[in-house]
């Protein structure tokens, strides 16, 4: 299928670009960041992740994109274990207001094996003030 076959849905397509493109690229920056570097290779949770970043009247994906423009918001990746051998993997992303809040374990009978912080600031200072030019189909 092409463009030219789908000639009633160019406006559509055009509006969900010019909508989700913006969001949707700074939340695919994030999550590539922790793919790469964080070593999360499950899709199911970095799809996930994409839907805890884009969801909703108001993004998660938007408040951290306004935190980085004078603060230094960042994504807390925790591996968790316990005595009986049972792992587990925790994502939270916090604003700067709340970077002295600890990461709450699971529960009592959890340990922190390995925390890692990830700086979002310098990932999302290109979606800064950036703006998405809606564009018009041509035939």
């Amino acid at each position: 299928m092409t463009m030219r076959s789908l000639p009633d849905r160019k406006p559509f397509l055009t509006a969900a670009l010019a909508i989700v493109t913006l969001a949707a690229l700074a939340a695919v920056a994030i999550l590539s960041a922790l793919h790469d570097k964080g070593g999360v290779r499950s899709r199911d949770m970095l799809r996930q992740l994409f839907d805890r970043l884009t969801a909703g009247e108001a993004p998660l994906i938007d408040a951290l994109i306004a935190d980085a423009r004078e603060g230094s918001p960042v994504l807390v990746l925790t591996h968790w274990a316990t005595v009986e051998g049972r792992a587990a993997t925790s994502v939270v992303f916090k604003l700067t207001a709340d970077l002295a809040t600890p990461t709450l374990a699971p529960g009592d009978e959890w340990e922190a094996m390995l925390e890692g912080v990830l700086s979002l600031a310098t990932l999302l200072d290109s979606f800064i003030d950036s703006a998405v030019v809606p564009f018009k189909a041509s035939r």
